[in-house]
């Protein structure tokens, strides 16, 4: 079993996602469950929602979970092409970085 941290959040509600991902983590190690840690997803990684992941939040997402799968470092931001029109915004593109995007149709 996998417990997954909350994502950061743009509302009101990230300081109780802050709060619940600390239980979770001292549940996880007291239990001896494997927790996948998603404080790398930031402010940046969301839709304009605020509280949805873009295409590099989702990415970030996957990353921390083939990470936890593989046991050590394994990218899949590192090994894809995204079309340029799957990204909200210029910073998507800046998030992942210019040389892991192409313009795929």
């Amino acid at each position: 079993m996998i417990v997954s941290s909350l994502i950061h959040r743009n509302d009101n509600l990230n300081k109780k996602a802050i709060e619940v991902n600390n239980l979770l983590i001292n549940k996880c190690l007291a239990n001896g469950v494997s927790f996948c840690n998603n404080a790398n997803i930031n402010a940046q990684n969301l839709n304009r929602d605020g509280i949805h992941p873009n295409i590099g939040g989702t990415i970030r997402l996957a990353d921390n979970f083939l990470n936890i799968f593989d046991g050590g470092e394994r990218w899949l931001s590192e090994r894809i092409s995204i079309p340029l029109n799957s990204f909200d915004s210029d910073t998507d593109r800046e998030v992942l970085g210019v040389n892991q995007v192409t313009n795929a149709k």
